[in-house]
């Protein structure tokens, strides 16, 4: 299914209001629902999903790993080399019902980012509009030439392999979000962490940086309420075509 076809399709979720904070109507099953159990009504609370998914992205990895770890010591010495600073970083987000971790990347900024965003900010309205929309720049002063490469192509989120070796991510599902984004997902936050959060996901392969991000919620959502093993395989082929040509990413 597209993007377009997602949108224009019937959804058995409800849909936004104008500030996306304020539903009209709020299912029952949200309203009762504990925060640390998962409505059986939901394809996430299946055994495919708890049992069959983890098992298989631990087989991935595992038949991954002789082609990965010599990848993973090039960008290594690579990251190393081009700025100061260590090789890998670790950034909170929060994880399934909302439970904070340490989400795992290859190194892509420079030491002193925050300073010299801020300083882009400040001289760039256009910039810090972008910014306080989306958490995302088109153009991220902050990220090194090596980094941008990695970006671009998602290889600096390998080392989540080791956040989905215990058992705190998945492969596949929504991306994990920082605190500060949580008011984004309005009432649609508690359906979104009831997820076992992804390296990849709908968004990624739907557009990425290129969707707003009330379309990277209705997406996260869909996944939660539509989840099928055929959709998880059709994720992951497709982000290995999307990582090729590098679409959306930034």
């Amino acid at each position: 299914m597209t993007t377009q076809e997602l949108f224009t399709s019937e959804t058995a979720y409800p849909t936004y209001s104008e500030d996306m904070s304020c539903p009209s109507t709020v299912p029952l099953e949200l309203a009762t629902a504990k925060r640390h159990s998962v409505p059986l009504h939901l394809p996430i609370a299946s055994s495919a999903y708890r049992l069959i998914k983890p098992t298989i992205e631990f087989v991935l990895i595992m038949l991954a790993l002789p082609f990965l770890l010599p990848l993973c010591l090039c960008i290594a010495v690579l990251v190393g080399a081009s700025s100061r600073g260590p090789v890998f970083y670790r950034h909170r987000r929060l994880g399934q019902f909302q439970r904070p971790i340490f989400v795992w990347k290859f190194r892509t900024m420079y030491q002193d980012g925050d300073r010299v965003l801020e300083q882009y900010l400040d001289a760039n309205a256009e910039a810090r509009q972008e910014w306080l929309t989306n958490r995302k720049l088109k153009w991220d002063p902050r990220i090194t030439p090596i980094g941008r490469i990695l970006r671009s192509t998602s290889l600096d989120e390998i080392p989540q392999l080791l956040n989905v070796l215990c058992g705190e991510m998945s492969i596949v599902g929504p991306r994990p979000i920082v605190h500060e984004e949580m008011s984004k997902y309005g009432m649609y936050l508690q359906m979104f962490s009831y997820a076992v959060p992804g390296i990849t996901g709908l968004w990624q392969v739907s557009g990425r940086c290129d969707l707003s991000y009330e379309e990277r919620v209705q997406l996260d959502v869909h996944y939660v309420t539509r989840w099928n093993l055929w959709m998880e395989t059709k994720i992951l082929l497709k982000t290995l075509f999307v990582m090729i040509h590098r679409e959306g990413a930034y």
